[in-house]
């Protein structure tokens, strides 16, 4: 990692604090970590940069900070100028994407399989395998097996993962394809290294690394049922981003339990109900605020300024539950119409 790649994660615009963007590329998602990931617009990286150490992080933020690329205060950090200058390489094109997959695992899953079908088709039972998790080799031997049984020809079968592969990576954008294939082992050569394609790019190695994240989480989300690939990568798939208790939670209150019925069912508090309504409203596109909401708040202010004090005193019957729910519905609606 290098000083300039901190720099991706800020805004001009926005004071971000630094703590929240670390938690959140580390998938430690709290419900206040959740609700500033959501303002900042950076849920997307949910867990795509666990193998950044604490450390390394605060060194890299002070010494950016030092050279006037970002700003600091009580407030949070700020991109400056400067900054926006050295740090030209935005992660455009992936702020809708939503990483609901055990996604190491997918990805090393996927690349072998890549792997093993193309040496397959050379009739070549002799090579190095690109991962060497045994779990992986597992997972991807049993998916190869059942991929045999059902396509019995090895040259239909070489046929249907060409045309598999091809068909979703021809619905990513040209510079995304030609990472992805690049990097991807085969019979004619083991890939190129991430320091390599950042060679290529003019990027750095862990932009490289971070960005091709992304690349196959995208080709992995325009997998279909009928696509070779959509069952080994399904497995790794899970319920929701967030927690299994919360998603259990909001799966019974759209069953039609009330939040006091699902907190006695489920033997837990109801401000922990609460909390997992909260996480679920921010991340689902489609949850039901009405539902909960039996007022309307809307000063002439951005959502993340507002204060529970003020929201009780037109509300005082409302708790902190409608204030942050208000706040959430606000941010969506004010994004959805570019205003945000």
């Amino acid at each position: 990692m290098k000083t300039s790649d901190v720099l991706v994660f800020f805004a001009t615009k926005q004071k971000r604090r630094p703590k929240v963007i670390f938690n959140i590329l580390h998938g430690i998602l709290t419900v206040s970590n959740l609700f500033w990931g959501l303002n900042y617009d950076v849920l997307y990286l949910s867990g795509m940069g666990k193998q950044i150490k604490k450390d390394e992080y605060q060194h890299h933020l002070n010494l950016a900070i030092q050279k006037g690329w970002l700003f600091s205060d009580e407030a949070g950090i700020s991109l400056t100028k400067a900054g926006q200058k050295v740090q030209n390489h935005e992660l455009e094109g992936f702020h809708d994407l939503k990483n609901d997959y055990e996604l190491n695992m997918a990805i090393e899953s996927f690349i072998l399989a890549v792997q093993v079908l193309s040496e397959f088709s050379f009739q070549n039972h002799k090579y190095l395998p690109s991962v060497s998790d045994v779990r992986v080799e597992w997972i991807v031997k049993q998916w190869f097996k059942a991929q045999k049984q059902q396509i019995s020809s090895p040259k239909a079968l070489s046929k249907k993962a060409f045309d598999d592969l091809i068909k979703v990576a021809e619905q990513l954008d040209g510079p995304d394809m030609n990472i992805l294939f690049n990097f991807l082992a085969n019979h004619h050569d083991t890939g190129l290294t991430l320091e390599q394609i950042a060679s290529l790019t003019d990027e750095s190695t862990f932009l490289v690394s971070l960005k091709l994240k992304f690349i196959l989480l995208s080709f992995f989300n325009h997998l279909d049922e009928d696509n070779m690939f959509y069952s080994l990568i399904n497995y790794f798939k899970k319920p929701s981003i967030i927690s299994n208790s919360a998603f259990e939670s909001y799966q019974l209150i759209k069953a039609g339990k009330s939040m006091e019925e699902v907190a006695n069912m489920r033997r837990i508090k109801l401000n922990t109900v609460k909390e997992h309504l909260l996480m679920n409203a921010i991340i689902d596109s489609d949850f039901p605020f009405n539902e909960f909401l039996q007022v309307t708040y809307q000063p002439d202010t951005l959502p993340s300024s507002w204060q529970y004090s003020d929201f009780q005193s037109h509300f005082p019957q409302s708790d902190f539950f409608a204030f942050r729910l208000s706040q959430i519905k606000t941010i969506k609606d004010l994004r959805i119409h570019g205003k945000y």
